[in-house]
């Protein structure tokens, strides 16, 4: 080793690497990886013991059991290490997510599920806008009729049945082609009778 580090310090001095620089910068890497011979009181050496710190989460008599196993080990195997430990405190607002949630008529680039609730006909749609905006769109717009609208003037007795609640999210995504193709999964998987699609062909390769 001691001649690799005669070589590398030739090697940076004729780069012109300042002497202090590479010296200092050796004896940074040399305390690090060996250890370090210091005098005791009656003039005998011994090797430095080093600090190695550990965070455990703290969860009450488990955690001091195992504090004093790893330092118990320590000692064991690494006689020149000293092994501290110190605890993070657990909180309950770990176990939960501290961001609302969005409500459900809020969401947006869903897959949606309707299902009659006066004959159990079903629909698969999907739509980047409000989710309650959509599902307005089908109970109520007259102008521009959706299917589910259609089926509803069709059959009175479904439309007193049917109402907000009859719809469902099924999937979500973040892209319009994403959507497009989960929508199509899920009419596959589905089957619905009301749908604005006539014919659906999907292609699995395995």
């Amino acid at each position: 080793m001691q001649e690799n580090l005669k070589e590398v310090k030739e090697i940076l001095g004729k780069n012109m690497f300042p002497s202090r620089l590479v010296e200092n910068t050796v004896k940074s890497f040399l305390d690090k990886k060996c250890d370090r011979v210091v005098p005791n009181e009656n003039n005998e050496s011994k090797s430095e013991i080093s600090k190695t710190y550990f965070k455990l989460p703290y969860i009450g008599e488990y955690s001091d059991f195992v504090s004093r196993k790893i330092r118990s080990l320590g000692k064991q195997f690494c006689k020149n290490t000293d092994i501290k430990i110190s605890f993070s405190m657990f909180k309950i607002g770990n176990m939960f997510s501290t961001k609302t949630m969005s409500p459900k008529y809020l969401k947006s680039g869903v897959v949606y599920h309707f299902k009659c609730a006066g004959c159990n006909d079903s629909y698969v749609g999907e739509t980047f806008r409000h989710f309650d905006t959509r599902i307005r769109e089908h109970l109520y717009k007259k102008s521009q009729p959706t299917s589910i609208f259609k089926h509803l003037t069709e059959k009175p007795y479904c439309r007193e049945k049917c109402d907000e609640s009859c719809f469902s999210i099924l999937d979500s995504a973040r892209t319009k082609f994403t959507l497009e193709v989960k929508e199509a999964f899920h009419t596959y998987w589905i089957k619905p009778k009301i749908t604005k699609q006539q014919k659906l062909y999907v292609t699995i390769n395995i």
